[in-house]
């Protein structure tokens, strides 16, 4: 399934596209689609063409709005500077909202580069679990993200993405994971 994906995305992607489909797959919200008209691995390979296809759309409109952002006089250096220091203010304080075990998820895997196999084996969960936990991670971290944003600095998410230099953006994750007095790898 990740070769197949690995055809359309970059290796990475592609193998986030297959943790999602695996993780549909299993809570059986694409498998009721499955007619038998083919053999399951025929099928699994279609179901996975198709999510690597939305997900080069969903990369190629996020592209075309950058672009067009890109076309904008830009900010000042010191108000970029500002923007990203509060984009990283807002996703320090959406991350050390997660849950503790959450939290330890999302630093194995984006700060200590673990696959959801290696990160199934060290907390003694499914592969499938941990990819639906770590996409609703990011669901939860974008929403409080933009409600921080919206509340703090009357703007959004996007707004505050869109006025920062991604590449630049500083943010110590491992410091957002571990909330004051608390400790997510023994909170666990």
């Amino acid at each position: 399934m990740i070769d197949l994906a690995t055809r359309i995305l970059p290796r990475s992607s592609a193998q986030d596209v297959v943790d999602a489909v695996v993780a549909d797959v299993w809570e059986g919200r694409k498998l009721a689609r499955y007619e038998g008209r083919s053999s399951l691995a025929t099928w699994l390979g279609a179901v996975t063409l198709n999510a690597a296809l939305n997900a080069r759309r969903t990369i190629s409109a996020h592209a075309r709005i950058v672009g067009a952002a890109d076309s904008v006089p830009d900010l000042p250096a010191a108000a970029s500077v500002e923007v990203q220091d509060t984009l990283a203010r807002v996703l320090h304080d959406a991350i050390a909202v997660l849950p503790a075990d959450t939290r330890v998820l999302v630093l194995m895997y984006y700060e200590q580069d673990l696959t959801l196999d290696q990160a199934a084996v060290l907390l003694g969960r499914s592969k499938s679990t941990l990819s639906r936990s770590l996409m609703r991670a990011r669901d939860a971290i974008r929403r409080e993200a933009d409600r921080l944003a919206r509340e703090r600095y009357r703007t959004t998410l996007d707004a505050l993405r869109a006025g920062a230099d991604l590449s630049l953006l500083e943010l110590d994750l491992r410091a957002a994971c571990l909330r004051t007095g608390q400790n997510p790898v023994t909170d666990v």
